[in-house]
């Protein structure tokens, strides 16, 4: 059975694109468990608080209110900035901290707290939060949606889904493997380690030639895209955003190995991508 990955058209609104990312698999109340002990934990791409390097916070806002309008009442948003900034800092300047208090939803500041060292299937070890290893590697009837930004990467070629979980080593842990060399199976190990149980990529506009555009080339940088790419299987959705992008499987190393892994659907032709067509984009 063919894997559904939505390209969602954000112009008629984000609830409605958020509609339309549910409505193949039921709706949202069919793919999130409602039970009043589990909790919704949702995964931004809060890397900095510099313009356009996050999730747009329209996008975490809409998808709190969305929740909390379906009877989802246990809800947390949990991230770990990149190194040398603190995701406490991060939630308050791009207004993360007051999204997470308007819906009641937890702010996880991942960076904070004990650790816990884990085994990766490439032989590496690596320190993470305990609360991510208790709540989220051995979640049991608690949701993981990861909801990463259409970027382009320097290193990574582009960070969706699978390297939106680049967050979860310590910052010690996560630079011993940051280059152009080691990233990639990195990022493919952590994945391997656990995965989102959904995936909607924030395409307000997609930020290229990296995912640090710089003030002055933001007109080089930005592009209007006005779509959610989403779908149950996170490594289907990375390969869509990908295309979107401009990239195959092929040209994204930690994506092609998450394939070979098997991982997730890799193959674009065993996609059923709905909604947007793919042709808008190439």
């Amino acid at each position: 059975m063919m894997t559904t990955v939505v390209i969602a058209d954000t112009n008629r609104g984000l609830r409605e694109a958020l509609d339309d990312i549910f409505a193949p698999h039921g709706g949202v109340e069919r793919v999130i468990p409602k039970d009043g002990s589990n909790t919704v934990y949702i995964k931004p791409n809060g890397i900095h608080f510099t313009p356009h390097t996050h999730t747009d916070p329209a996008a975490l806002d809409a998808l709190l209110a969305y929740l909390r309008d379906h009877g989802y009442r246990r809800l947390a948003v949990m991230e770990s900035c990149t190194g040398g900034n603190f995701t406490r800092l991060v939630f308050k300047v791009t207004g993360y901290a007051d999204i997470c208090r308007r819906y009641g939803a937890e702010p996880i500041y991942l960076d904070e707290g004990p650790t816990v060292r884990v085994d990766l299937c490439d032989g590496t070890r690596a320190r993470i939060p305990r609360r991510l290893h208790d709540e989220i590697v051995h979640r049991d009837g608690d949701f993981y949606l990861s909801l990463p930004k259409l970027k382009t990467h320097s290193m990574s070629t582009v960070t969706l889904g699978v390297k939106n979980q680049q967050a979860f080593p310590v910052d010690a842990d996560r630079m011993e493997r940051h280059s152009h060399r080691t990233l990639h199976r990195r990022l493919a190990a952590l994945y391997d380690l656990t995965q989102p149980d959904f995936c909607i990529v924030e395409g307000l506009r997609a930020t290229a030639h990296g995912h640090f555009p710089p003030a002055a080339l933001l007109e080089e940088c930005l592009v209007e895209m006005n779509v959610l790419i989403g779908g149950p299987d996170t490594l289907a959705v990375d390969v869509v955003g990908a295309r979107v992008l401009g990239y195959a499987l092929e040209e994204v190393e930690h994506l092609r190995l998450c394939a070979e892994w098997g991982l997730g659907e890799g193959e674009l032709a065993r996609i059923d991508v709905r909604g947007l067509g793919l042709e808008r984009f190439t």
